[in-house]
């Protein structure tokens, strides 16, 4: 067990190798998980999240959050990556700065499982919650409060599974999907 911070974890996965001393990683599969509970507030994007061998963040035992800080995307899942989210709160991301493409929370574009995590207060062009182009599963999950133009709490254009979640009080400002809304 080693001590980093999630910026530099993502990185060392994405790379498999050791980039920070302080922050091992090996070949294949990956898991962060968090020591303490409290809140991680971004101050600038995180890397994308590019490790195809699999990245999985748990937040089992602990209360956290990962906040973009009204000002920044929390994550973006890249092409062929596989992303899990375990027991994690994805808040106050926003996709307006630097593309304009959507996903204030999330930005998917490969194999995103979430189990146990809440999304809630992130804003974006389409897909407030989560504008998903990939594969994306859902299970006893919470979106509440995510705003966008269209899905406020996601938007779909590729696969989507969602099993025992709850969407509540999501808007879309300008078109149609405050829930979701589904073009896949």
């Amino acid at each position: 067990d080693s001590i980093c911070t999630l910026r530099e974890a993502i990185r060392n996965a994405n790379d498999d190798a050791q980039i920070y001393d302080d922050c091992p990683a090996g070949s294949g599969a990956d898991t962060i998980t968090f020591s303490v509970s409290g809140t991680i507030t971004l101050g600038s994007i995180l890397p994308d999240i590019a490790d195809a061998d699999g990245l999985t963040l748990d937040g089992t035992g602990q209360t956290v959050t990962i906040s973009g800080n009204h000002a920044l995307r929390v994550m973006k899942v890249g092409n062929y990556a596989v992303l899990t989210l375990n027991n994690l709160m994805i808040t106050n991301g926003l996709d307006y700065p630097y593309d304009n493409y959507g996903g204030g929370g999330i930005l998917n574009f490969g194999t995103l499982t979430i189990t146990n995590s809440a999304f809630s207060g992130n804003s974006a062009t389409d897909g407030g919650g989560i504008l998903n182009a990939g594969i994306l599963t859902i299970t006893n999950s919470t979106f509440s409060g995510n705003s966008a133009n269209w899905g406020g709490g996601i938007e779909n254009g590729d696969t989507l599974t969602i099993t025992n979640s709850t969407f509540s009080g999501n808007s879309a400002t300008g078109g149609s999907g405050g829930g979701i809304i589904n073009d896949g």
